[in-house]
């Protein structure tokens, strides 16, 4: 069994839809929290790194030394009676000293930091955030393009729908007509080829109505894939195709597409000046605490604690970071020379928009004003066809005319509204 839902769509609503539901721009999104959570990860060497360690050492072989000690000593006076003498043993003992036991224990904690690394951590942990910043502008130039389509799509259905309700409203006209002819035709008023012009001309209303409902089902099914919904959701526009009239005035060009390229430049330049500080000492401190047993050549629980600075300089490593400073520097160069070509670009295609606007908006009022005679003359010459004052072929002229700019009108609505949405697009960071 299917269930169709129906959902009633308004052109801000199916945005909504579209950014929350479509599976690229969810990925996205994630790419640019992929992208703070690696600038955190760079951020962690800042910080100071506490380690435990906790463990046991069996070794089956013991170095064993023996050491004989006096337990008892003798004293010889030499000479007698001068106080004076040799201090000997007289009887010894022989120890047993283990160097390494068969058992260790040993519980570990150590503290370490990096004490200077000339800024070079803090602001490659600083660039990090900006290559995220980065990303994040990134997904906003492709989240505004998605709505972008997404808007011309609707639009483009918008259009769909009332082309279709021009077509509905064609076929009743024609239906209605070739009534009225038919009847007059058998009552010896109307002549066979009226008849048969009208009949006609409702087989083609019907045929217009067809191609009008297909055109409008291709239109929802791609406004349902950009939506990111099954194509067993029936949808219901609420909007209808309105007259927009803007002036653009000193339009700002500042898009999201720059704008990231710009970033990343900024971090690329960024990187290429502190990869050359690989070139300069780092100083790091340690400390450590120690709890075990053995500890020396007793065999007891002690502990101890170590603490050290150390001095580290790679004196030479191939040249690494002259190498890798240049090729930061070459990308930056590269992004900055496409950044120059896409401003040159941005303001030719700007004001390309604009001129297809205000070219869209003149055919616009032109259409207006046709229409608005084409529906003048269309009742008169109803009324003179129904009076016999004018033939069918003249009447059909003139309804053809007023049907013809019926259509132009809403398609020049669409025209306007897509060379808006255009210029919006390509002008600001957002369309409202």
């Amino acid at each position: 069994m299917i269930f169709i839902l129906s959902l009633e769509l308004t052109e801000d609503k199916a945005v909504e839809l579209a950014l929350k539901n479509n599976p690229n721009i969810l990925a996205e999104s994630l790419e640019v929290s992929l992208s703070y959570e690696q600038s955190k990860e760079i951020g962690t060497s800042l910080w100071p790194q506490l380690s435990f360690k906790a463990g046991y050492t069996y070794n089956s072989y013991s170095i064993l030394f023996q050491q004989m000690v006096p337990k008892k000593w003798g004293f010889i006076e030499t000479p007698p009676g001068s106080g004076q003498g040799i201090v000997f043993p007289t009887e010894v003992e022989t120890l047993d000293i283990e160097f390494t036991r068969h058992h260790s224990f040993q519980i570990s904690l150590s503290l370490s930091k990096v004490l200077w690394s000339w800024g070079r951590l803090e602001r490659t942990y600083s660039l990090m955030k900006e290559k995220a910043k980065a990303e994040y502008t990134d997904y906003l130039s492709k989240r505004a393009y998605y709505e972008y389509l997404v808007r011309q799509v609707y639009t483009l259905a918008l259009f769909s729908k009332e082309r279709l309700d021009l077509a509905n409203e064609n076929l009743r006209f024609s239906e209605e007509k070739l009534r009225m002819i038919e009847e007059g035709y058998k009552n010896g008023r109307k002549t066979r080829l009226d008849y048969l012009r009208a009949k006609t001309d409702y087989e083609m209303a019907k045929v217009e109505v067809k191609n009008a409902e297909n055109n409008y089902t291709s239109v929802k099914k791609n406004l349902l894939v950009l939506l990111g919904l099954p194509d067993t959701v029936k949808i219901i526009l609420k909007d209808s195709l309105k007259l927009i009239d803007t002036q653009f005035v000193d339009v700002d060009i500042k898009r999201y597409d720059i704008l990231y390229l710009e970033e990343q430049a900024k971090v690329l330049e960024g990187l290429s000046k502190e990869e050359m500080k690989g070139y300069l000492p780092t100083l790091y401190a340690q400390v450590s605490y120690n709890y075990q047993r053995p500890i020396g050549f007793e065999d007891r629980w002690g502990s101890n604690w170590i603490g050290s600075i150390m001095f580290q300089w790679d004196i030479f490593n191939g040249l690494s970071p002259s190498i890798k400073s240049r090729k930061y520097k070459l990308q930056a160069e590269i992004l900055r020379r496409r950044i120059e070509m896409l401003k040159l670009n941005a303001k030719k295609e700007i004001t390309d928009a604009i001129r297809e606007y205000e070219h869209a908006l003149d055919v616009l009022r032109a259409n207006i004003e046709g229409l608005k005679t084409a529906e003048e003359s269309f009742k008169l010459a109803a009324e003179a066809y129904k009076n016999g004052r004018m033939s069918y072929s003249e009447f059909r002229d003139v309804e053809m005319a007023y049907r013809n700019y019926q259509l132009l009108y809403k398609k020049s609505l669409m025209d306007v509204k897509l060379a808006y949405l255009k210029v919006k697009f390509l002008s600001i960071t957002s369309i409202h």
